[in-house]
C-alpha cells in the first residue's frame, strides 16, 4: 500500500469525517499520527479527547482536552464546555 503525505488540516478533516461517521477509533489513530508530527496542537488534541469520550475512556478524554486548552491561540468556548461535561460525567 502506497502512503500519502497529507497536511494537517487534512489530516483533521479526515478525523472528522470519521467522527461524523461515529468511525471513533479511526479517527483517534489519524489523530495519533496527527500528534507525532503536531504534539501540541489544540484541535488535534480537542478532537481525540472527542473520540476518547465517545468510546467511554473518560480518564484519557480528560487528559486530552486539558491539553488542547492550553492552545491559547486556538482554544474554543466549546472545548471549554465540553471539558464541563466530561468532568460531571467521571
Amino acid at each position: 500500500m502506497e502512503s500519502k503525505e497529507v497536511s494537517l488540516q487534512e489530516a483533521i478533516d479526515i478525523a472528522n469525517a470519521h467522527m461524523a461517521r461515529e468511525n471513533y477509533r479511526v479517527a483517534e489513530m489519524v489523530l495519533d499520527d496527527v500528534m507525532k508530527v503536531y504534539p501540541e496542537n489544540g484541535t488535534a488534541l480537542y478532537l481525540k479527547a472527542l473520540a476518547r469520550y465517545f468510546t467511554g475512556d473518560l480518564e484519557a478524554a480528560k487528559s486530552s482536552v486539558q491539553e488542547a486548552v492550553k492552545d491559547q491561540d486556538n482554544v474554543k468556548a466549546e472545548w471549554w464546555s465540553n471539558y464541563g461535561i466530561i468532568l460531571t460525567q467521571m
